[in-house]
């Protein structure tokens, strides 16, 4: 029984390092940019900051909940159409994708994705926020590794995200990428990743921030791919006086959840502290969860390779609600 039980460990222990092995020679590690001498480039984020639009009709889910990025056929043919380079190639890939399912496909394309620098035109009766580039601002960053998307929209997942510094500009709608931290930000808090076995087998790694809520310090998960809410936590962590919570729902893309919405629970973030939303839901991921572009109300930088997190001061904050970009367009 004891020979059984150590050839079947070794059996395991072959084919998770063999995984391992395989899918180390492709996780985004020939990825590069063209131009590395300024910001790589500007993502606008549209349909309540959980998408960018990259270039007109380039959408994609910025998540880091996604261990893989995933595109979709018809985004694979506006790159092509656009003069980018797509590649198809046989390759085995495994991991959760924008939906939270596990995927495991033998296909991969690697393609170029142009990025632009914005400014933006703010509409004085509306509101509404055009990013407006022009083509002489164009960046290219190659080799990025997609899996097949079988969901219908392309994810930017954690895989590509954490190669960036990536900074979240609070009252322009958008985000910024980096290879290295721009003057002005200062640290906030520690990032770090799970360590477990179980993770390690992803593309892309697990980040999680220290934060405490009511008196309780809990390890949330770092999940752009929630929306609306900044905190979410488990219905188990609901505290006694909740009865008086309003009832609301969460709807993401896969399906809608029932949950319990407080507006004034009390979080410390290191040495700061102050009241968040936080809605408490089951969605059989990640019970404790937070989202940077819904938690800071001001501009934040996330070194997802560095393990921190900064935030930009302001001298004049303005903490009204900052409004989506309405329309993205690129101009001769």
């Amino acid at each position: 029984m004891k020979r059984i039980i150590i050839i079947l460990c070794s059996i395991l222990a072959i084919v998770v390092l063999t995984y391992g092995l395989l899918t180390a020679l492709s996780s985004q590690n020939d990825l590069r940019v063209e131009l590395t001498q300024r910001e790589i480039g500007v993502l606008p984020l549209v349909d309540q900051k959980v998408m960018v639009e990259i270039v007109p009709g380039l959408r994609f889910k910025f998540d880091t909940g996604s261990d893989i990025s995933t595109i979709t056929e018809a985004d694979l043919e506006r790159l092509r159409e656009m003069g980018m380079s797509v590649e198809k190639k046989f390759y085995p890939v495994m991991g959760r994708d924008g939906d939270g399912k596990t995927r495991i496909c033998f296909d991969r394309y690697t393609v170029s994705i142009p990025l632009y620098d914005y400014h933006f035109v703010a509409d004085s009766v509306s509101g509404a926020v055009r990013a407006v580039a022009h083509k002489a601002t164009r960046n290219v960053v190659e080799g990025v590794d997609f899996a097949p998307s079988q969901t219908g929209y392309s994810v930017l997942g954690i895989d590509f995200i954490q190669k960036f510094k990536v900074a979240y500009d609070y009252m322009n709608g958008v985000l910024r990428l980096y290879n290295d931290i721009p003057e002005g930000y200062e640290p906030f808090n520690r990032l770090y990743y799970s360590r477990s076995l179980a993770d390690a087998l992803w593309l892309g790694r697990r980040y999680y921030m220290d934060m405490r809520v009511n008196g309780e310090m809990m390890n949330f998960f770092c999940d752009t791919g929630i929306r609306v809410a900044m905190v979410k936590m488990s219905p188990e962590s609901l505290p006694k006086s909740s009865a008086g919570f309003p009832v609301d729902t969460i709807v993401t893309m896969v399906e809608s959840y029932p949950a319990l919405k407080n507006d004034s629970e009390w979080m410390e973030i290191g040495s700061r502290g102050g009241n968040v939303i936080v809605y408490y839901y089951d969605n059989d991921e990640e019970r404790f969860a937070f989202n940077p572009l819904n938690l800071f109300e001001q501009d934040c930088m996330i070194d997802f390779a560095g393990g921190e997190v900064y935030l930009r001061r302001y001298f004049d904050v303005l903490r009204q609600t900052p409004p989506l970009v309405s329309s993205v367009e690129i101009v001769d």
